[in-house]
């Protein structure tokens, strides 16, 4: 096994390790000091694996806006407005 392959093994087993203690944590009530204490675990080492894992467990999905008609506005004097079917919001209609 590959230096590399050893340590992303490791990263698995040691991401794996502070799963199953933040899931065996938030079912106890305790504080997660007294939880640490406990568990003989450091208390920034848990803190630090509880963000890692939350933020891992968030997804940034980007969404299409659908196209809408705009209302655009003669200049001073005019009395006409118009509807663009085809303008988007980022656009300058004409």
């Amino acid at each position: 096994m590959s230096y590399q392959e050893q340590e992303h093994n490791s990263d698995h087993e040691r991401s794996q390790f502070w799963r199953s203690h933040l899931e065996a944590w938030s079912g106890t009530g305790l504080s997660q000091a007294e939880y640490c204490r406990r568990n003989h675990l450091k208390p920034n080492r848990f803190t630090y694996w509880k963000k890692k894992l939350k933020q891992e467990n968030y997804s940034i999905e980007f969404v299409q806006l659908p196209e809408f008609p705009v209302k655009t506005v003669s200049p001073p004097g005019s009395d006409k407005a118009s509807f663009s079917p085809y303008c988007r919001s980022h656009q300058v209609c004409p």
